[in-house]
């Protein structure tokens, strides 16, 4: 989709549009949403009707130094956005792209890393709670949350045989070797411990739930249907992909699937990972969230190919309903 046909559509997680340069503080804080989630583009010269006014030809140069000087000096560590013109009908535009970063979290160097990381979340820029900031440190590592180490329990106190009667059914064995190349558990100084995501896969965590409720009605209309409308494996696939891809690190909620007569709503918390966008999960891509659970998963046979839950379950809808 080219530039002109984005600014139609308006300011999303990954575009902002301005008429003129903004407060210094809200380029910084544009700038560092963006390093830290999917990155975007910062487009000056839109009018709030999203009409191409342009900016002075003649500014062009003095406007990209004083962005280029504004990120330097208020963002860190160093974002290195690309600074450029566009010519859209007869006007010429600025664009500041920035790319997602590979050292987050980012921040406002006057404001530290705890108060000055900002997510972009839909088409504003948020400020980032203790969690969030968590989460981009470990993405910083290359590390999920399920994949860090617990110490609230020993790995000799656990009971493993429900994972051990899973994976003999499938003909493998679960001892110390698989236990370590699926991360179920890590050594730290001479010490074996489980992960998060042992303790997460046998149920020892208290918010690891999913919780269902069965609700008299439909959700619009007043006449009911007795008619099974979703196929067995688009429900299979929704309930997997819930399952691997919520929020662990969020305690506070668990997963809920409330069943109507003419839908099934199933909630998992979490919102999409940084990374991704509606426009990109549609087309296919995977961004896994808890890597422990999805190997998992994979080695059980639950998952068949990485990043075709959406789409079966699409076509399982759409086949039935042909």
């Amino acid at each position: 989709m080219n530039l002109l046909d984005l600014i139609q559509q308006g300011e999303s997680k990954t575009l902002e549009l301005k008429f003129r340069l903004p407060q210094h503080d809200q380029i910084a804080k544009t700038v560092v949403a963006f390093a830290n989630t999917s990155g975007g583009k910062l487009v000056l010269g839109v009018d709030d009707q999203r009409q191409v006014a342009g900016v002075r030809e003649d500014d062009i140069f003095t406007l990209q130094d004083q962005i280029a000087s504004i990120i330097y000096d208020r963002c860190t560590p160093a974002i290195l956005p690309e600074i450029h013109t566009a010519n859209l009908q007869g006007k010429l535009v600025l664009v500041v792209e920035v790319f997602r970063g590979n050292l987050p979290p980012y921040y406002l160097k006057s404001e530290g890393k705890n108060h000055g990381t900002t997510l972009r979340i839909g088409a504003s820029n948020r400020k980032a709670d203790f969690d969030h900031v968590l989460e981009l440190e470990r993405q910083r590592r290359n590390q999920s949350f399920d994949e860090e180490i617990c110490r609230d329990h020993t790995l000799q106190s656990l009971d493993l045989s429900p994972l051990e009667t899973r994976f003999a059914a499938q003909g493998k064995p679960l001892d110390q070797e698989k236990l370590k190349n699926l991360k179920l558990i890590q050594q730290e100084q001479g010490t074996t411990w489980p992960t998060q995501g042992l303790l997460i896969l046998l149920g020892l965590r208290p918010h690891v739930l999913t919780k269902c409720a069965r609700f008299k009605g439909t959700v619009k209309g007043l006449q009911r249907t007795d008619t099974y409308e979703i196929p067995e494996t688009a429900l299979r696939e929704a309930l997997i992909n819930a399952a691997i891809h919520r929020d662990y690190s969020n305690q506070g909620r668990d997963i809920k699937v409330g069943i109507y007569d003419d839908i099934v709503n199933i909630v998992s918390p979490g919102g999409l990972p940084n990374t991704l966008t509606m426009e990109t999960l549609l087309d296919g891509r995977s961004e896994i969230r808890n890597r422990v659970i999805a190997r998992v998963f994979k080695e059980l046979g639950y998952i068949e190919q990485w990043g075709s839950g959406i789409q079966r379950i699409k076509s399982a809808c759409l086949a039935q309903h042909a």
